[in-house]
């Protein structure tokens, strides 16, 4: 007889067929090792700045891990032994410039990488966070620094802003003559994507 066997597409699997004649019976045994399948369905993440959840769908049949170097990103499951979804949580990202980790499936000897990109946090510096005037006021510039857009506000009725500045990364504004008693006024430089920041 003729026993043609599949490929193996999953773990280890083992049968038998029966023989018989009359009364009389005999078994084949057939084992098949499983394949080493082993991948993931995905090989980069692009997250915004936010961070968020991301599942993953890791194909193995054999024990295999999952880790990360950074403390960013975090996964719901550190091991298994067989097919599994993992859920990759990525923190908000309050640095300047964009920032990356590799998360690390393995499993006998071979590891693959996913690579994780992430935008950002809305970034905002002032040259100087101060300014004093005497009483006759004045005009003032103050440069910042910021990787995104920002509105510019004030809470003192005797300061007036200067429009037309953003170009230059400049806020202008106009503090008004006093001839009373010494005050403090604030000037609110915020992101346009994050009022936070």
């Amino acid at each position: 007889a003729l026993v043609k066997i599949s490929e193996a597409k999953g773990a280890d699997r083992q049968n038998r067929i029966m023989f018989s004649s009359g009364s009389q019976r005999a078994y084949l045994y057939i084992r098949q090792s499983g394949a080493h399948i082993f991948s993931i369905n995905t090989t980069e993440i692009k997250a915004g700045y936010k961070g968020g959840s991301w599942t993953v769908a890791v194909e193995c049949h054999e024990p295999w891990t999952v880790s990360c170097e950074s403390g960013w990103v975090v996964t719901d499951i550190t091991e298994a032994s067989s097919p599994q979804e993992v859920t990759v949580e990525i923190a908000e990202s309050h640095e300047k410039e964009e920032r990356e980790a590799g998360l690390h499936f393995s499993c006998n000897g071979k590891t693959l990488t996913l690579r994780i990109i992430q935008d950002p946090g809305p970034y905002i510096a002032l040259e100087k966070d101060t300014v004093e005037t005497d009483g006759d006021g004045g005009s003032y510039n103050v440069l910042y620094i910021s990787n995104t857009d920002v509105d510019v506000s004030t809470d003192a009725e005797w300061i007036r802003l200067i429009g037309g500045l953003e170009e230059q990364k400049m806020v202008g504004f106009e503090v008004l003559r006093n001839i009373s008693q010494a005050r403090e006024g604030s000037i609110f430089v915020t992101s346009v994507v994050n009022p936070e920041y």
